[in-house]
């Protein structure tokens, strides 16, 4: 069901930070409808550390207070209640208040399923493209680089709804490559072209090396999303086509930051 978020979910970068502390859960938007958050449960949290962690000393302090957990988070839309499991690991520290200093658990989640939407896809996107990004979405907690990978693979299911064909049919049927299947398709869809290959060399880059920036991951859902919109849904963001040339000016690489 398409939502009633009108926002690049994506950009919304807070949202996808690698921690949060405990009372700081992100508002997630439920995977299933789409319309609400996700919101922690009563007792949904559960922080577990490990018997070889404790200090021998029976004490107690925030550098030696790490471990496991899981966080239960359910959809606040009545009709839907979604429940959404989340596991990884945490550490606590000091956090300052205007009442005093205390000790919370920062939580660094290695999973999420099913794992919330990074981008927006209209009622008319196709099965397979659909598929591949839910996919991505929970891969997005474990491993950027299959996350990118599995975004390559949305957009060549893209182009396969599209009827850009997948071979070459003069003599030996020779599977074509993904940058020529781009370059057909552009023949008469060229707005679109950058945005296909910065989805290509990001997934290329998360495939071959595993190393690939989470910012450029989630610049990779926000050209999705426009993409997606554009094609089965309402209209393309231009400016996130320049976006896609930087991608495919570094070749999905990470920027280097100099200093």
């Amino acid at each position: 069901m398409q939502s009633a978020w009108e926002d690049r979910v994506a950009e919304i970068r807070y949202l996808w930070r690698e921690s949060f502390l405990e009372d700081e859960v992100p508002p997630f938007r439920c995977p299933t409808c789409g319309r609400g958050n996700l919101n922690t449960i009563e007792n949904g949290l559960t922080a577990i550390r490990p018997q070889y962690a404790a200090p021998e000393d029976g004490g107690y302090s925030p550098d030696e207070d790490w471990g496991r957990f899981t966080l239960v988070l359910k959809c606040g839309v009545r009709t839907c209640g979604e429940i959404v499991l989340v596991v990884g690991a945490y550490q606590a520290e000091e956090v300052h208040k205007p009442n005093g200093i205390f000790a919370e658990r920062r939580l660094r989640p290695t999973s999420m399923y099913p794992g919330p939407s990074l981008c927006e896809m209209p009622d008319n996107t196709p099965e397979p493209v659909r598929e591949a990004l839910q996919q991505s979405f929970t891969l997005f907690w474990a491993d950027l680089g299959a996350t990118a990978n599995k975004l390559r693979v949305a957009a060549e299911r893209v182009l396969n709804d599209k009827g850009v064909k997948q071979y070459n049919r003069t003599g030996k049927r020779v599977p074509l490559t993904f940058a020529k299947r781009i370059e057909l398709y552009a023949q008469t869809n060229a707005g679109h072209k950058e945005v296909l290959n910065a989805l290509r060399w990001v997934g290329n880059h998360g495939s071959h090396s595993g190393e690939v920036a989470r910012d450029d991951v989630l610049t990779a859902f926000e050209l999705m999303q426009s993409a997606l919109q554009d094609l089965y849904g309402s209209h393309y963001k231009k400016d996130l086509a320049r976006r896609g040339r930087d991608l495919v000016a570094r070749r999905g690489k990470p920027k280097r930051i100099r200093g």
